[in-house]
């Protein structure tokens, strides 16, 4: 069997079997609720069989509802990346489409350190200063932000750096045992990819698609900003505003009268 198998069939089990739990002990309840003698001889009026109906009922619904949850987690544990340099509204729906398979995401973001940025012919713009003007931290708080805008609880997910263009580096930010999700859609995401796959590791392609497919990009927006042109639209609302409060806008027209 293979690992990922072996990993998607453990999850089912934990899932139903913690549910089933969970059920059988609230029907435990239930019924010393209705039978104990030790209780008000009204207490039928509160538990009828209307009501245990009604209990069997909803538990179908909850394991109905576990399984949904079982047939999309594949993974335990899955690892995303980016630079978001900004984060924008489709990097969000990128990200969350990643955490929907597995238990745990951790989301590395590329280009931490600007002075070991290594040069990729495949994209030579993004090692450029004008390409990172936030410092990882900045993405960092970003990131979580928009996560927990998004609704996901804080232990469901990590944020990390990632060296992305030095594959031998990875084991030392992420676990390399973790599925590594992607999307494609130039030849730097097709470089990636290579790189992921000369490690041997699990890689998931979440789409592949054409630039002219790839919907909103961050160069865009950062020039808008310099600009002076509306661009809070392609954002997460819950990370607008601190992208005002630290003046990225002037951060970036100040950046180009360097260059």
């Amino acid at each position: 069997m293979q690992n990922g198998t072996f990993r998607t069939l453990r999850l089912s089990v934990r899932f139903l079997c913690q549910a089933q739990i969970l059920i059988l002990e609230i029907l435990h309840v239930f019924l010393w609720l209705k039978f104990s003698p030790s209780l008000n001889s009204n207490k039928n009026y509160h538990f009828s069989k209307v009501s245990l109906r009604c209990f069997f009922h909803d538990a179908i619904k909850v394991l109905s509802m576990i399984k949904t949850i079982e047939e999309n987690v594949k993974y335990e544990t899955g690892v995303i990346h980016g630079r978001f340099q900004i984060l924008h509204k489709d990097h969000l729906e990128y990200i969350l489409s990643g955490k929907k398979l597995c238990l745990h995401l951790v989301i590395g973001i590329t280009n931490p350190d600007p002075t070991t940025v290594k040069e990729e012919t495949a994209d030579l713009k993004r090692s450029s200063p004008l390409a990172n003007p936030l410092t990882y931290y900045e993405r960092y708080v970003l990131v979580r932000l928009a996560m927990e805008g998004a609704g996901v609880k804080p232990e469901e997910y990590s944020v990390v750096p990632l060296p992305i263009s030095t594959p031998e580096l990875y084991k030392y930010y992420v676990p390399v045992d973790a599925v590594f999700f992607l999307s494609i859609y130039d030849e730097w995401g097709r470089r990636k990819k290579k790189y992921f796959e000369s490690l041997g590791l699990n890689v998931h392609v979440l789409r592949e698609v054409t630039p002219e497919e790839k919907g909103i990009s961050a160069a865009d927006i950062r020039k808008c900003m310099v600009e002076n042109r509306p661009w809070e639209n392609m954002v997460p609302a819950d990370i607008a505003w601190k992208l005002k409060e630290w003046q990225i806008s002037d951060r970036l027209i100040h950046m180009m009268k360097q260059v």
